[in-house]
């Protein structure tokens, strides 16, 4: 599976300085996952 970074989380783990590939573990390991009815999108919360 391809991720794909948004530019706004990829500035966020630049300013925070968290490891790159954090978020994609959260999204790989989700206990909960739900649908942004006003985008579409995926939410993955651990």
């Amino acid at each position: 599976m391809q991720i794909k970074y948004s530019r706004h989380i990829e500035t966020r783990i630049a300013m925070r300085k968290i490891e790159y590939s954090l978020p994609q573990r959260i999204y790989e390991n989700a206990k909960e996952r739900f649908i942004d009815t006003a985008t579409g999108h995926e939410i993955a919360v651990m």
